[in-house]
């Protein structure tokens, strides 16, 4: 989406040229959209001001990985609940113990016990 909107043709407030919406910025008094060149930016500014490239394949698969399925868990020793994703923990992250389990194996009668102590 952020590609798509770097396409957009827009209207500086100041000087009315058309300019990508990836080189608009909003000027000191922060009303209007200005142009590099109104804004006093050298063309080395403007240069590195260029849309960068989608997010490669690479990174794109990195991110679906992490969007996995989430598990919950919860601690034995201090009760605490959290979820994770891809990955089981060895350890609480609140008290450091390692009494981790998922909280779908966790049976009725061993939540009330411990609800119970």
């Amino acid at each position: 989406m952020v590609r798509e909107n770097a396409d957009i043709i827009m209207r500086c407030g100041r000087c009315s040229q058309q300019v990508p919406m990836s080189q608009m910025k909003y000027g000191k008094d922060g009303k209007m959209l200005l142009c590099p060149a109104c804004r006093g930016e050298s063309p080395q500014q403007q240069a590195r001001q260029q849309p960068k490239p989608a997010v490669s394949p690479t990174v794109s698969r990195e991110l679906h990985e992490a969007t996995g399925p989430v598990t919950r868990y919860k601690c034995t020793s201090c009760g605490y609940n959290f979820t994770r994703r891809n990955i089981k923990p060895e350890k609480c992250p609140y008290c450091g113990k390692a009494s981790v389990t998922e909280l779908s194996k966790i049976s009725s009668g061993k939540l009330l016990d411990d609800d119970v102590d």
